[in-house]
């Protein structure tokens, strides 16, 4: 059981954020089983880029 989990954990992305909780994280339960996690974070850095125009 402990190699399936490794395989498993293999195939998720993997992301750092980094700032303030603006509020509680929530998650949601799909019909399929999947948990979503819903964050909404804060931070202080401005970064002007092709992803994050201001």
């Amino acid at each position: 059981m402990l190699r399936s989990g490794r395989r498993a954990a293999r195939r998720l992305n993997q992301v750092v954020l980094c700032g303030r909780l603006v509020v509680d994280p929530r998650v949601h339960v799909k019909a399929d089983g999947l948990h979503i996690s819903e964050l909404r974070l804060v931070t202080n850095d401005r970064q002007e880029s092709e992803y994050h125009a201001w």
